[in-house]
Order: structure tokens, then C-alpha cells, then sequence
């Protein structure tokens, strides 16, 4: 039986994103959308789901900041949350050293 998606999780690419910058969700989106060439595009319905579960864990927390008659909800990556990213990383990148040890082995002369 198929298990959940282990080669990366949307959680790490989000925690990326807070890692330099504080964003507000739509920002998150678009620089998600932007830095991975248009291949990852993430809806509302997924977004913030994966943001209140960052926060419940406590590897984001957030504060609102009014920008002309907007009042916008801002994220920060909490300690706990770097390290949760590279840990994330590491494995995604183990498991990405593996399928292409895998495809070498494999199909090498034909891709």
C-alpha cells in the first residue's frame, strides 16, 4: 500500500522559505511558485493547513502587521523550526543520493 509522499514534504520547503524572510501567506505561495520554476503552485486549502501545523508544533509562530488597510499575518521560523528544516533536509537529500544511485544503476544508458 502507497504511504504518504516521503521524498519531500511541502512543511521543509515552507521553513526554506521563512528561513531568510518573515512572509505572509500569499507571499509564501508566490515565492514557492517562483523559486521552484512554476513546478510546485500551492493552494489556500494546502497553505494554511501546513502553517497552523507549524505553528501548533511550534516551529513557526506569527504576528499581523498592518499594511495600508490591510492587516496581513505574518510568519517566523521559531529555533525549533530551523532545526527542524535541516533535519528535513538531510533526509531529502539521503533519499536523493539513493534514487539516483537507483537510476544509475538501472536505466543510466537510457536517460
Amino acid at each position: 500500500m502507497a504511504g504518504r509522499n516521503n521524498y519531500f514534504k511541502l512543511e521543509m520547503l515552507l521553513l526554506c522559505i521563512l528561513y531568510n524572510n518573515d512572509c505572509y501567506g500569499y507571499e509564501i505561495s508566490k515565492l514557492l511558485s517562483e523559486g521552484t520554476n512554476n513546478l510546485i503552485n500551492i493552494k489556500e486549502g494546502v497553505l494554511y493547513p501546513i502553517l497552523y501545523k507549524l505553528l501548533e508544533n511550534k516551529h513557526i509562530s506569527s504576528y499581523e502587521k498592518q499594511v495600508g488597510r490591510k492587516i496581513r499575518v505574518y510568519y517566523h521560523i521559531e529555533p525549533s523550526g530551523e532545526e527542524k528544516m535541516f533535519e528535513m533536509i538531510k533526509e531529502y537529500r539521503k533519499l536523493t543520493v539513493g534514487i539516483d544511485n537507483l537510476i544509475s544503476i538501472q536505466v543510466a544508458d537510457n536517460v
